[in-house]
């Protein structure tokens, strides 16, 4: 475990809030927004979406959320980052769902990998 992700441990354990230490440069900005916004379930969960608007219909949100895990399934894979899980149930419905830490780890697991991917909470 690097500073980074310790400091990103800590942070995300004292406030129980995402810590996103977004990269140099970005090329791409997705949106993290509480699931249970869009679906009941877990409070303390999110889900990413491709910006700057967010989608109106089902169908968009299902579009949106496929292309935001298809990008950074490119990148990286949960199976080693605690707190993600890519979720693919075929065909369109595609999605990350992931606690504070996991979204906080997911970001900097893009930064290392070079992405140019920048993950930010929507308010």
């Amino acid at each position: 475990m690097n500073e980074a992700e310790q400091f990103v441990r800590a942070m995300v354990c004292a406030t129980g809030e995402p810590v996103l230490l977004a990269p140099p440069v970005v090329r791409v900005r997705l949106l993290a927004i509480p699931l249970h916004w869009l679906v009941e379930g877990d409070e303390g969960i999110f889900t990413l979406f491709p910006g700057p608007e967010h989608p109106e219909s089902d169908d968009e949100w299902m579009d949106a959320m496929r292309n935001a895990h298809d990008e950074v399934r490119r990148w990286t894979s949960a199976s080693d980052i605690p707190g993600v899980l890519f979720i693919g149930l075929g065909g369109r419905l595609r999605r990350i769902e992931a606690d504070s830490l996991g979204i906080s780890l997911l970001q900097l697991h893009l930064n290392w990998a070079g992405s140019q991917i920048a993950l930010q909470l929507w308010a």
